[in-house]
């Protein structure tokens, strides 16, 4: 997983997995997953990222400082359960 903050737009990605992209899927304000043409996960936006982590922690493994609401939302089995509905 390769993780990206651009600091200008306030956006974090997080690359999960190569694939051709075919839709996405916002699935909380500012949360948008990225989904492959076989429906497969290929990362995760968040958008405005400083509400989610504080801007000292925008590092390369921020998943530790997230808040609850964006952890909840790009957890294994959620995504997989939208990506699929």
């Amino acid at each position: 997983m390769k993780i990206t903050y651009d600091k200008k737009a306030d956006a974090l990605y997080m690359y999960l997995e190569k694939g051709k992209f075919s839709s996405n899927k916002e699935v909380e304000e500012g949360v948008v997953l990225d989904i492959g043409t076989r429906g497969e996960l290929l990362g995760v936006e968040i958008l405005d990222a400083s509400k989610y982590f504080s801007k000292s922690n925008l590092t390369p493994s921020p998943f530790v400082h997230m808040k609850t609401s964006a952890r909840k939302a790009v957890s294994r089995k959620q995504t997989k359960r939208l990506v699929t509905a």
